[in-house]
């Protein structure tokens, strides 16, 4: 695995020195993929925010790549990239003559959001980033939200989608959430945080999309 060095933790194969809770082994590309499959049920689409025409698509924290793929094939005249501080498992080498999974109009490019995005101002129409409450601690969120409206247009939009852990469910889920909450800001805790409109950024859209519910912010109409 490239990228990241990783470190065999309590029998599972792990990031080192990045704040990421979850394993980075098979099985764990297997539940994203599971748990890609449900938000997508659960959407009814891969997506919430009313993009129809994207000339650029950005995927931050694309995980398995399934997400950025399957937008890849719905918009084919796209250019979709996805980011991550590991290549998914389609953009790793293949044995020759094995399938090529990945879409002509998808790329990958390794980066870390913590560190900043590598793309200048306004590149992408929709930015789209989810369920990295457990990879970025919660004084970043700020900085990290800044970043996305940051690469997105004029016009575009910035959809990010995360959840909360579930409360009372044992040690290890209680130790989970102190990571998420961090003691910090309320209004950055579980639950809490809301799209608002930034200094600076113009026209531009975000949406938050939480349980099947989405919220529009940081100004421009639909």
């Amino acid at each position: 695995m490239e990228g990241s060095p990783v470190a065999v933790i309590g029998g599972r194969v792990r990031k080192v020195g990045v704040p990421y809770a979850m394993p980075a082994d098979t099985d764990e590309i297997n539940r994203l993929d599971f748990q890609h499959y449900m938000l997508r049920f659960a959407l009814q689409g891969n997506y919430a925010a009313p993009v129809t025409r994207p000339a650029s698509i950005l995927d931050v924290g694309t995980g398995t790549g399934r997400w950025a793929r399957e937008v890849a094939l719905e918009f084919p005249a796209a250019k979709i990239t996805a980011v991550d501080i590991t290549p998914p498992p389609a953009d790793e080498p293949a044995a020759p003559g094995a399938l090529n999974l990945r879409p002509p109009n998808y790329t990958f490019a390794a980066a870390n959001v913590l560190e900043g995005l590598p793309f200048p101002d306004a590149s992408f129409d929709f930015v789209h980033m989810r369920l990295l409450y457990l990879a970025i601690p919660h004084d970043r969120w700020p900085s990290v939200v800044s970043e996305l409206v940051r690469v997105a247009r004029p016009g575009g939009w910035v959809e990010s989608l995360e959840g909360g852990l579930a409360a009372h469910e044992g040690p290890m889920m209680a130790l989970m959430q102190r990571h998420h909450d961090g003691g910090g800001s309320a209004e950055w805790r579980r639950g809490s945080w809301r799209p608002r409109r930034a200094d600076g950024i113009g026209d531009r859209r975000a949406i938050c999309a939480d349980h099947g519910r989405t919220a529009r912010g940081a100004g421009g109409a639909g």
